[in-house]
């Protein structure tokens, strides 16, 4: 499991253990089955007119021995 710390983390602000997949998750547009050992997180905040966002999103993050994965789903 990778922990991304940083200078900012000192402050008390979030940090994110991302998890090791043990098989490259599916690329095929659709978050499936093979994602389910992904850290998942939700953007609540629409950071660019500073405001809570309209559209759910849901942010599926994991690696491989190759690779960083990052998923989306916006409903």
């Amino acid at each position: 499991m990778l922990a991304l710390p940083c200078a900012a983390a000192a402050d008390g602000l979030p940090t994110l253990s991302i998890p090791v997949a043990n098989q490259t998750p599916a690329m095929g547009g659709e978050i499936d089955a093979s994602w389910s050992t992904a850290a998942k997180l939700s953007l609540d905040n629409d950071f660019t007119y500073r405001h809570s966002a309209t559209d759910q999103t849901t942010i599926f993050v994991a690696q491989d021995k190759s690779a960083f994965d990052i998923g989306f789903v916006v409903t």
